[in-house]
C-alpha cells in the first residue's frame, strides 16, 4: 500500500534506470512491506528552485498506513535518504522527505476501502 512519490528537478537520463527498483528494496525492508504493494512514482525533470537557484532538488512524499512516527521516521529518513543523495546527486540539505500516515479508512484498493480488508 505504500506510495511513495519522487519529485526531481534531476534529468531523467541522469537516475539510474534501476533507481526505483532500488528505492523499493529500501522501502519493503524498512516499512515492512511487500515489494509487490509498494507503487513507486518518479517525476524528473521538474522546474523547481531553492534560494533562487536551480540546483538539484528532491522531493519524496511516502504515505503509508500505521507505519510513521518519531522514532520510525528517524531510521526511515536515513536509508531513504542515503539512496537519493547517492544516486539522484541531490545535496542533503535540498533533500526533503514527508511522511504521512493514513488510515485505511481513507484508502481505497480496488473496489474496497483497506479498512474492509483487515
Amino acid at each position: 500500500m505504500p506510495l511513495c512519490r519522487v519529485e526531481t528537478n534531476v534529468s531523467g537520463d541522469q537516475i539510474p534506470a534501476d533507481f526505483h527498483v532500488k528505492l523499493t528494496q529500501i522501502l519493503s525492508k524498512v516499512l515492512d512491506k511487500r515489494e509487490k504493494d509498494i507503487i513507486i512514482i518518479m517525476r524528473p525533470n521538474a522546474t523547481m528552485y531553492k534560494d533562487c537557484k536551480n540546483v538539484p532538488i528532491a522531493i519524496i512524499s511516502i504515505k503509508a498506513a500505521g507505519r510513521f512516527n518519531q522514532a520510525n521516521n528517524s531510521k526511515y529518513n536515513t536509508a531513504i535518504a542515503n539512496i537519493v543523495l547517492s544516486k539522484l546527486g541531490v545535496e542533503a540539505d535540498n533533500l526533503r522527505i514527508f511522511y504521512e500516515d493514513m488510515s485505511l479508512d481513507f484508502i481505497g484498493n480496488g473496489n474496497r476501502l483497506l479498512s474492509a480488508s483487515i
